[in-house]
Protein backbone atom coordinates (compact mmCIF):
# COMPACT_ATOMS: atom_id res chain seq x y z
CA UNK A 1 0.00 0.00 0.00
CA UNK A 2 1.49 3.31 -1.01
CA UNK A 3 1.61 6.72 0.60
CA UNK A 4 -0.86 7.84 -2.08
CA UNK A 5 -3.38 5.46 -0.52
CA UNK A 6 -2.96 7.24 2.80
CA UNK A 7 -3.85 10.51 1.12
CA UNK A 8 -7.03 9.12 -0.37
CA UNK A 9 -8.04 7.60 2.94
CA UNK A 10 -7.68 11.00 4.57
CA UNK A 11 -9.73 12.56 1.79
CA UNK A 12 -12.37 9.89 2.27
CA UNK A 13 -12.53 10.81 5.95
CA UNK A 14 -12.95 14.47 4.99
CA UNK A 15 -15.64 13.52 2.48
CA UNK A 16 -17.55 11.73 5.23
CA UNK A 17 -17.63 14.80 7.44
CA UNK A 18 -18.82 16.91 4.52
CA UNK A 19 -21.53 14.47 3.43
CA UNK A 20 -22.88 14.03 6.94
CA UNK A 21 -22.87 17.76 7.57
CA UNK A 22 -20.74 17.46 10.70
CA UNK A 23 -19.66 20.90 11.89
CA UNK A 24 -18.57 22.39 15.20
CA UNK A 25 -20.82 25.14 16.66
CA UNK A 26 -19.53 28.66 16.14
CA UNK A 27 -18.15 30.48 19.24
CA UNK A 28 -20.44 33.04 20.83
CA UNK A 29 -20.37 36.35 19.03
CA UNK A 30 -18.89 34.94 15.82
CA UNK A 31 -20.79 34.20 12.65
CA UNK A 32 -21.18 30.53 11.76
CA UNK A 33 -18.93 29.25 8.99
CA UNK A 34 -20.63 28.62 5.64
CA UNK A 35 -21.88 25.09 5.03
CA UNK A 36 -19.66 23.13 2.67
CA UNK A 37 -20.95 20.57 0.19
CA UNK A 38 -19.16 17.62 -1.33
CA UNK A 39 -19.40 19.06 -4.85
CA UNK A 40 -17.17 21.96 -3.78
CA UNK A 41 -14.30 19.51 -3.24
CA UNK A 42 -14.54 17.73 -6.61
CA UNK A 43 -11.90 19.96 -8.19
CA UNK A 44 -9.34 19.02 -5.54
CA UNK A 45 -6.82 16.34 -6.49
CA UNK A 46 -5.24 13.84 -4.10
CA UNK A 47 -1.77 14.77 -2.91
CA UNK A 48 0.74 13.07 -0.67
CA UNK A 49 0.81 14.20 2.96
CA UNK A 50 3.47 11.73 4.12
CA UNK A 51 4.97 10.40 6.20
CA UNK A 52 8.04 10.79 4.00
CA UNK A 53 10.59 7.97 3.78
CA UNK A 54 8.43 5.64 5.85
CA UNK A 55 10.25 2.62 4.36
CA UNK A 56 7.57 0.45 2.83
CA UNK A 57 3.87 0.11 2.27
CA UNK A 58 1.21 1.72 4.47
CA UNK A 59 -0.37 -1.29 6.14
CA UNK A 60 -2.98 0.20 8.48
CA UNK A 61 -4.64 3.45 9.47
CA UNK A 62 -6.35 4.23 12.80
CA UNK A 63 -8.18 7.47 13.60
CA UNK A 64 -9.08 9.11 16.90
CA UNK A 65 -12.85 9.27 16.46
CA UNK A 66 -13.17 12.28 18.77
CA UNK A 67 -10.30 14.19 17.15
CA UNK A 68 -10.08 13.05 13.51
CA UNK A 69 -6.99 15.19 12.85
CA UNK A 70 -5.15 12.73 15.10
CA UNK A 71 -4.39 9.38 13.53
CA UNK A 72 -1.79 6.64 13.35
CA UNK A 73 -0.38 4.83 10.33
CA UNK A 74 1.49 1.55 10.28
CA UNK A 75 4.11 0.68 7.68
CA UNK A 76 5.44 -2.57 6.27
CA UNK A 77 9.01 -2.08 7.48
CA UNK A 78 9.21 1.42 8.93
CA UNK A 79 7.31 1.21 12.21
CA UNK A 80 4.38 3.48 13.06
CA UNK A 81 3.79 7.22 12.77
CA UNK A 82 1.37 9.64 14.39
CA UNK A 83 -0.03 13.01 13.38
CA UNK A 84 -2.13 15.39 15.46
CA UNK A 85 -2.73 17.96 12.73
CA UNK A 86 -4.15 16.02 9.83
CA UNK A 87 -0.82 15.04 8.35
CA UNK A 88 0.91 18.43 8.34
CA UNK A 89 3.60 16.95 10.57
CA UNK A 90 4.43 13.37 11.58
CA UNK A 91 6.15 11.80 14.56
CA UNK A 92 7.61 8.28 14.56
CA UNK A 93 6.22 6.47 17.61
CA UNK A 94 7.59 2.93 17.27
CA UNK A 95 11.23 3.46 16.33
CA UNK A 96 12.64 2.30 19.67
CA UNK A 97 11.14 -1.19 19.46
CA UNK A 98 12.98 -4.32 18.33
CA UNK A 99 10.68 -4.82 15.34
CA UNK A 100 9.77 -2.47 12.50
CA UNK A 101 7.06 -4.31 10.53
CA UNK A 102 3.53 -3.26 11.50
CA UNK A 103 0.44 -5.20 10.46
CA UNK A 104 -2.41 -3.58 12.40
CA UNK A 105 -3.19 -0.58 14.61
CA UNK A 106 -6.35 0.02 16.64
CA UNK A 107 -7.35 3.00 18.78
CA UNK A 108 -9.78 2.39 21.63
CA UNK A 109 -12.89 4.46 20.78
CA UNK A 110 -13.41 5.91 24.27
CA UNK A 111 -9.82 6.99 24.86
CA UNK A 112 -7.33 7.41 22.01
CA UNK A 113 -4.44 7.21 24.47
CA UNK A 114 -5.02 3.44 24.42
CA UNK A 115 -3.48 2.11 21.22
CA UNK A 116 -3.06 -1.54 20.24
CA UNK A 117 -0.46 -2.50 17.63
CA UNK A 118 0.13 -5.85 15.94
CA UNK A 119 3.47 -6.49 14.27
CA UNK A 120 4.24 -8.37 11.06
CA UNK A 121 2.55 -7.15 7.90
CA UNK A 122 -0.25 -9.36 6.55
CA UNK A 123 0.69 -8.82 2.91
CA UNK A 124 2.21 -11.81 1.13
CA UNK A 125 5.01 -10.31 -0.91
CA UNK A 126 8.28 -12.24 -1.04
CA UNK A 127 9.76 -9.15 0.63
CA UNK A 128 7.26 -9.08 3.52
CA UNK A 129 8.76 -8.91 7.00
CA UNK A 130 7.66 -10.79 10.11
CA UNK A 131 6.70 -9.42 13.50
CA UNK A 132 7.09 -10.08 17.21
CA UNK A 133 3.53 -10.10 18.50
CA UNK A 134 1.28 -7.48 20.04
CA UNK A 135 2.13 -4.15 21.70
CA UNK A 136 -0.04 -1.67 23.60
CA UNK A 137 0.42 1.98 24.52
CA UNK A 138 -1.49 3.75 27.28
CA UNK A 139 -0.09 7.20 26.47
CA UNK A 140 -0.93 7.72 22.81
CA UNK A 141 2.15 5.97 21.43
CA UNK A 142 4.82 7.58 23.60
CA UNK A 143 5.70 4.25 25.24
CA UNK A 144 4.80 0.64 24.51
CA UNK A 145 4.40 -2.62 26.42
CA UNK A 146 4.96 -6.01 24.79
CA UNK A 147 1.99 -8.34 25.27
CA UNK A 148 3.06 -11.64 23.75
CA UNK A 149 1.86 -13.63 20.71
CA UNK A 150 5.37 -13.38 19.26
CA UNK A 151 4.97 -16.61 17.24
CA UNK A 152 2.02 -15.28 15.24
CA UNK A 153 4.50 -13.73 12.78
CA UNK A 154 1.89 -11.62 10.93
CA UNK A 155 -1.19 -9.81 12.24
CA UNK A 156 -3.92 -8.64 9.89
CA UNK A 157 -6.25 -6.80 12.27
CA UNK A 158 -6.85 -5.88 15.91
CA UNK A 159 -10.37 -5.15 17.15
CA UNK A 160 -11.07 -3.46 20.50
CA UNK A 161 -14.19 -3.93 22.59
CA UNK A 162 -15.68 -0.41 22.74
CA UNK A 163 -16.88 -0.97 26.30
CA UNK A 164 -13.69 -2.39 27.82
CA UNK A 165 -10.15 -1.31 26.95
CA UNK A 166 -8.76 -4.59 28.29
CA UNK A 167 -10.68 -6.71 25.78
CA UNK A 168 -9.20 -7.07 22.33
CA UNK A 169 -9.19 -9.58 19.48
CA UNK A 170 -6.23 -10.29 17.21
CA UNK A 171 -6.42 -11.70 13.68
CA UNK A 172 -3.23 -13.77 13.42
CA UNK A 173 -2.28 -14.74 9.88
CA UNK A 174 0.82 -16.73 10.76
CA UNK A 175 4.07 -17.42 8.95
CA UNK A 176 4.28 -16.80 5.20
CA UNK A 177 7.02 -19.32 4.43
CA UNK A 178 5.92 -22.24 6.60
CA UNK A 179 3.35 -23.76 8.93
CA UNK A 180 2.81 -22.77 12.56
CA UNK A 181 -0.06 -23.38 14.99
CA UNK A 182 -0.21 -19.77 16.26
CA UNK A 183 -2.82 -18.73 13.71
CA UNK A 184 -6.48 -17.72 13.89
CA UNK A 185 -8.20 -15.39 16.35
CA UNK A 186 -6.77 -14.67 19.79
CA UNK A 187 -8.66 -12.86 22.56
CA UNK A 188 -7.52 -11.14 25.73
CA UNK A 189 -9.80 -9.99 28.55
CA UNK A 190 -7.07 -8.67 30.83
CA UNK A 191 -5.16 -6.16 28.74
CA UNK A 192 -2.87 -8.70 27.08
CA UNK A 193 -1.56 -10.50 30.16
CA UNK A 194 -3.17 -13.73 28.95
CA UNK A 195 -4.57 -14.86 25.61
CA UNK A 196 -7.18 -17.38 24.48
CA UNK A 197 -6.92 -19.04 21.07
CA UNK A 198 -10.63 -18.74 20.26
CA UNK A 199 -10.62 -19.59 16.53
CA UNK A 200 -8.20 -22.04 14.94
CA UNK A 201 -8.50 -24.00 11.69
CA UNK A 202 -5.10 -25.65 11.19
CA UNK A 203 -1.37 -24.88 11.12
CA UNK A 204 -1.61 -23.57 7.55
CA UNK A 205 -4.68 -21.34 7.88
CA UNK A 206 -4.71 -17.97 9.61
CA UNK A 207 -7.10 -15.04 9.89
CA UNK A 208 -6.39 -12.01 7.72
CA UNK A 209 -9.32 -9.76 8.67
CA UNK A 210 -11.71 -9.35 11.58
CA UNK A 211 -14.63 -7.00 12.24
CA UNK A 212 -17.05 -6.47 15.11
CA UNK A 213 -20.74 -5.75 14.72
CA UNK A 214 -21.13 -2.08 15.75
CA UNK A 215 -24.40 -2.79 17.56
CA UNK A 216 -23.25 -5.87 19.49
CA UNK A 217 -19.65 -6.43 20.58
CA UNK A 218 -20.35 -10.15 21.02
CA UNK A 219 -20.79 -10.54 17.25
CA UNK A 220 -17.58 -10.95 15.23
CA UNK A 221 -16.79 -11.87 11.63
CA UNK A 222 -13.41 -13.38 10.71
CA UNK A 223 -11.82 -14.11 7.33
CA UNK A 224 -9.63 -17.22 7.18
CA UNK A 225 -6.78 -17.41 4.68
CA UNK A 226 -4.35 -20.26 3.87
CA UNK A 227 -1.33 -18.80 2.10
CA UNK A 228 2.14 -20.18 1.45
CA UNK A 229 5.16 -18.82 -0.34
CA UNK A 230 8.20 -20.80 -1.43
CA UNK A 231 11.30 -19.80 -3.36
CA UNK A 232 9.56 -20.86 -6.56
CA UNK A 233 5.81 -20.52 -5.98
CA UNK A 234 2.90 -18.91 -4.15
CA UNK A 235 -0.48 -20.39 -3.22
CA UNK A 236 -3.32 -18.63 -1.47
CA UNK A 237 -6.72 -20.01 -2.52
CA UNK A 238 -8.22 -23.10 -0.89
CA UNK A 239 -11.31 -24.56 0.74
CA UNK A 240 -9.89 -23.43 4.10
CA UNK A 241 -10.46 -19.80 3.14
CA UNK A 242 -13.81 -18.33 4.11
CA UNK A 243 -15.87 -16.16 6.47
CA UNK A 244 -16.69 -17.20 10.04
CA UNK A 245 -19.06 -15.68 12.61
CA UNK A 246 -19.22 -15.69 16.39
CA UNK A 247 -22.24 -14.48 18.39
CA UNK A 248 -20.81 -15.12 21.85
CA UNK A 249 -17.67 -12.95 21.99
CA UNK A 250 -15.48 -15.50 20.28
CA UNK A 251 -16.29 -18.61 22.34
CA UNK A 252 -17.81 -20.46 19.38
CA UNK A 253 -17.66 -19.92 15.62
CA UNK A 254 -19.68 -21.02 12.59
CA UNK A 255 -18.61 -20.85 8.96
CA UNK A 256 -20.84 -18.76 6.67
CA UNK A 257 -21.49 -20.36 3.28
CA UNK A 258 -24.83 -19.35 1.75
CA UNK A 259 -24.00 -17.36 -1.40
CA UNK A 260 -20.21 -17.43 -0.94
CA UNK A 261 -17.60 -19.27 -3.04
CA UNK A 262 -16.37 -22.59 -1.65
CA UNK A 263 -12.74 -21.76 -2.46
CA UNK A 264 -11.36 -18.46 -1.22
CA UNK A 265 -8.07 -16.64 -0.88
CA UNK A 266 -7.63 -13.26 0.74
CA UNK A 267 -10.83 -11.69 2.06
CA UNK A 268 -11.49 -8.15 3.28
CA UNK A 269 -14.42 -7.34 5.59
CA UNK A 270 -16.30 -4.23 6.71
CA UNK A 271 -19.39 -3.93 8.93
CA UNK A 272 -21.65 -0.93 8.33
CA UNK A 273 -21.84 1.05 11.60
CA UNK A 274 -25.43 2.25 11.21
CA UNK A 275 -27.22 -1.09 11.24
CA UNK A 276 -26.47 -4.49 12.67
CA UNK A 277 -26.04 -7.34 10.22
CA UNK A 278 -24.88 -5.32 7.21
CA UNK A 279 -21.44 -6.56 6.20
CA UNK A 280 -19.44 -6.19 2.99
CA UNK A 281 -16.74 -8.59 1.83
CA UNK A 282 -14.29 -8.60 -1.06
CA UNK A 283 -13.26 -12.17 -1.83
CA UNK A 284 -10.46 -13.65 -3.91
CA UNK A 285 -11.45 -16.97 -5.50
CA UNK A 286 -10.26 -19.25 -8.29
CA UNK A 287 -13.41 -21.37 -8.27
CA UNK A 288 -14.41 -22.00 -11.88
CA UNK A 289 -10.90 -21.14 -13.06
CA UNK A 290 -8.98 -17.89 -13.09
CA UNK A 291 -9.49 -15.36 -15.85
CA UNK A 292 -5.76 -14.70 -15.73
CA UNK A 293 -2.85 -14.52 -13.32
CA UNK A 294 -3.13 -10.76 -12.83
CA UNK A 295 -6.80 -10.26 -13.69
CA UNK A 296 -8.81 -7.89 -11.51
CA UNK A 297 -12.04 -9.87 -11.95
CA UNK A 298 -13.09 -13.29 -10.69
CA UNK A 299 -15.56 -15.88 -11.96
CA UNK A 300 -16.99 -16.52 -8.49
CA UNK A 301 -15.26 -14.04 -6.16
CA UNK A 302 -15.69 -10.28 -6.02
CA UNK A 303 -17.70 -7.95 -3.79
CA UNK A 304 -20.46 -9.42 -1.61
CA UNK A 305 -22.99 -7.98 0.83
CA UNK A 306 -25.15 -9.45 3.56
CA UNK A 307 -28.07 -7.68 5.25
CA UNK A 308 -28.92 -10.48 7.66
CA UNK A 309 -25.70 -11.02 9.55
CA UNK A 310 -24.23 -13.47 7.10
CA UNK A 311 -27.16 -15.88 6.78
CA UNK A 312 -27.29 -15.04 3.07
CA UNK A 313 -24.90 -13.14 0.79
CA UNK A 314 -25.47 -11.36 -2.51
CA UNK A 315 -22.68 -11.01 -5.04
CA UNK A 316 -22.57 -7.40 -6.24
CA UNK A 317 -19.53 -7.45 -8.49
CA UNK A 318 -16.77 -9.74 -9.81
CA UNK A 319 -14.19 -6.98 -9.21
CA UNK A 320 -11.25 -8.01 -6.97
CA UNK A 321 -8.30 -5.74 -7.85
CA UNK A 322 -4.91 -7.39 -7.13
CA UNK A 323 -6.69 -9.44 -4.50
CA UNK A 324 -3.76 -11.14 -2.77
CA UNK A 325 -2.13 -7.74 -2.19
CA UNK A 326 -5.07 -5.48 -1.28
CA UNK A 327 -8.55 -6.91 -0.50
CA UNK A 328 -9.54 -3.94 1.66
CA UNK A 329 -13.14 -2.71 1.57
CA UNK A 330 -14.81 0.10 3.53
CA UNK A 331 -18.34 1.52 3.72
CA UNK A 332 -19.33 5.15 4.14
CA UNK A 333 -20.56 5.52 7.75
CA UNK A 334 -23.68 7.43 6.75
CA UNK A 335 -24.53 5.63 3.51
CA UNK A 336 -24.38 1.85 3.06
CA UNK A 337 -24.44 2.17 -0.74
CA UNK A 338 -21.21 4.17 -0.91
CA UNK A 339 -18.42 1.62 -0.83
CA UNK A 340 -14.66 2.05 -1.23
CA UNK A 341 -12.42 -0.70 -2.59
CA UNK A 342 -8.65 -0.56 -2.50
CA UNK A 343 -6.45 -1.68 -5.39
CA UNK A 344 -3.62 -0.18 -7.39
CA UNK A 345 -6.09 2.71 -7.62
CA UNK A 346 -8.77 3.73 -5.14
CA UNK A 347 -12.29 2.92 -6.36
CA UNK A 348 -15.68 4.01 -5.05
CA UNK A 349 -19.26 3.07 -5.93
CA UNK A 350 -22.45 4.91 -5.00
CA UNK A 351 -25.04 2.74 -6.74
CA UNK A 352 -24.55 -0.91 -5.98
CA UNK A 353 -21.55 -1.27 -8.29
CA UNK A 354 -23.26 -0.38 -11.56
CA UNK A 355 -20.79 2.48 -11.93
CA UNK A 356 -17.54 3.29 -10.17
CA UNK A 357 -15.34 6.32 -9.59
CA UNK A 358 -11.56 6.27 -9.71
CA UNK A 359 -10.12 9.28 -7.92
CA UNK A 360 -13.09 11.38 -8.92
CA UNK A 361 -13.59 10.13 -12.48
CA UNK A 362 -16.83 8.25 -13.18
CA UNK A 363 -16.33 5.14 -15.28
CA UNK A 364 -19.10 2.84 -16.44
CA UNK A 365 -18.47 -0.90 -16.30
CA UNK A 366 -18.80 -1.31 -20.08
CA UNK A 367 -16.47 1.58 -20.87
CA UNK A 368 -13.87 0.27 -18.47
CA UNK A 369 -14.13 -3.20 -19.97
CA UNK A 370 -13.69 -1.92 -23.52
CA UNK A 371 -10.66 0.18 -22.57
CA UNK A 372 -9.01 -2.69 -20.76
CA UNK A 373 -9.56 -5.17 -23.59
CA UNK A 374 -8.21 -2.75 -26.18
CA UNK A 375 -5.07 -1.96 -24.18
CA UNK A 376 -4.36 -5.60 -23.38
CA UNK A 377 -4.83 -6.75 -26.97
CA UNK A 378 -2.49 -4.02 -28.18
CA UNK A 379 0.18 -5.12 -25.71
CA UNK A 380 -0.12 -8.80 -26.55
CA UNK A 381 -0.18 -8.17 -30.30
CA UNK A 382 3.03 -6.16 -29.92
CA UNK A 383 4.65 -9.10 -28.16
CA UNK A 384 3.59 -11.46 -30.94
CA UNK A 385 5.02 -9.10 -33.56
CA UNK A 386 8.36 -9.26 -31.81
CA UNK A 387 8.20 -13.03 -31.67
CA UNK A 388 7.34 -13.17 -35.39
CA UNK A 389 10.78 -11.80 -36.09
CA UNK A 390 12.07 -15.14 -34.83
CA UNK A 391 10.21 -17.98 -36.51
CA UNK A 392 6.66 -19.06 -37.21
CA UNK A 393 6.66 -21.94 -34.77
CA UNK A 394 7.54 -19.67 -31.86
CA UNK A 395 4.78 -17.29 -32.95
CA UNK A 396 2.08 -19.94 -32.93
CA UNK A 397 3.19 -21.26 -29.56
CA UNK A 398 3.25 -17.74 -28.15
CA UNK A 399 -0.28 -17.04 -29.33
CA UNK A 400 -1.49 -20.17 -27.56
CA UNK A 401 0.43 -19.39 -24.38
CA UNK A 402 -0.59 -15.75 -24.23
CA UNK A 403 -4.23 -16.56 -24.89
CA UNK A 404 -5.08 -13.50 -26.96
CA UNK A 405 -8.51 -12.44 -25.89
CA UNK A 406 -11.58 -11.49 -27.85
CA UNK A 407 -14.60 -9.24 -27.35
CA UNK A 408 -16.50 -11.97 -25.51
CA UNK A 409 -14.39 -11.79 -22.34
CA UNK A 410 -16.19 -10.05 -19.49
CA UNK A 411 -14.69 -7.59 -17.01
CA UNK A 412 -16.31 -5.17 -14.58
CA UNK A 413 -14.82 -2.44 -12.40
CA UNK A 414 -16.17 -1.40 -9.07
CA UNK A 415 -15.16 -0.38 -5.51
CA UNK A 416 -12.33 1.36 -3.21
CA UNK A 417 -11.17 2.00 0.48
CA UNK A 418 -11.68 4.35 3.45
CA UNK A 419 -9.92 5.17 6.74
CA UNK A 420 -9.84 2.45 9.38
CA UNK A 421 -10.14 2.93 13.08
Amino acid sequence: MSARTLVVLAIACLSWSVRTGAAAPAPAGRAAAPTLEAKQFKVLAARSIGPAKMSGRITDFAVDAKRPATFFVGTATGGAFKTTNGGVTWTPVFERQAVSSVGAIAVWPKNAQVVWLGTGEANSRNSSSWGRGVFRSLDGGATWDTLGLEATSAIGRIVCDPADSNVAYVAALGRLWGANPERGVFKTSDGGRTWQHVLRVDANTGVVDLVMDPADSRVLYAATYARRRTAWSYSGVSTAGGIWKSTDAGRTWARLENGLPKRAGRIGLCAWPKRAGVVYAVIESDEGGRLGEFEDASRTGGVFRTDDGGATWKRLSPFTPRAFYFSQIRVQPGDSTRVYLLGTDLWVSDDGFREVARLGTLISAQAAENTRLEQRNQRLEAEVVELRKGNGAVEERARADLGLIGPGETFYLFGAARPTG
